[in-house]
């Protein structure tokens, strides 16, 4: 009985020390999402993206990437609400802050509209419920003043900005099948932020289009 006692107690520890199978690749997993490369200084945390994205530059975005294949066309594109947003340059105020959470509240309805004349009968557009989920974050925003551009245009400091992310879901999955990250400025009073993005959206809705619906 006592060797069998001992020989309980024995195996009683060596399972006590031994880790559990399933925590080595839960660290490992974490440890690489927190350890994805920050760009644009940091305004583009690539984290929120995750991992396996490399992005690039082009003419109509600062920065996106594509899952290679990727074809919407006959899909349904769902425009959903974005993430509350969030200030990753220091020194923004109130004012600031109330700009990005009526640009975050806009933003669905803005690029569901800007995009629509490019996708034509490609890909469909909704608010819910698609094959394909849009949604983004605004990451930084800068609200200055009409005055302040008219009267200093051009002056460092004087543009009003506003950077944000946005990224597509396969709907089914959740998978990420194409990220992006962009930036307008405002930088005299002959222009406003909406304006500049209504501009933008031009350039990119066709850009996007041929990326994606072949």
């Amino acid at each position: 009985m006592r060797l069998i006692s001992l020989l309980l107690a024995s195996a009683a520890v060596l399972a006590a020390q031994a880790p559990p199978a399933a925590e080595p690749k839960a660290a490992a997993s974490n440890l690489a999402t927190e350890n994805l490369p920050v760009l644009d200084e940091s305004l583009l945390q690539t984290k929120w993206f995750g991992p396996g994205i490399a992005f690039q530059k082009a003419d109509s975005v600062d920065m996106y990437w594509i899952k290679p294949g990727l074809n919407l066309s006959g899909s349904t594109l769902a425009f959903e609400a974005w993430d509350d947003p969030v200030f990753l340059r220091p020194g923004r105020d109130s004012k600031d802050k109330e700009r990005s959470q009526k640009l975050s509240d806009s933003f669905p309805g803005l690029l569901m509209r800007g995009l629509e004349p490019a996708f034509g009968q490609k890909i469909k557009e909704s608010k819910r419920d698609g094959d394909f989920v849009l949604v983004g974050r605004v990451v930084d925003a800068n609200a200055k003043s009409t005055a302040a551009r008219f009267f200093t245009p051009y002056a460092i400091g004087a543009a009003e900005t506003v950077t944000w992310d946005f990224k597509s879901l396969d709907g089914k999955s959740h998978e990420v099948v194409a990220a992006f990250h962009h930036r307008v400025v405002s930088a005299t009073a002959m222009s406003t932020i909406d304006s500049k993005i209504g501009k933008w959206l031009k350039e990119f809705g066709p850009f996007l289009t041929d990326k994606i619906a072949h």
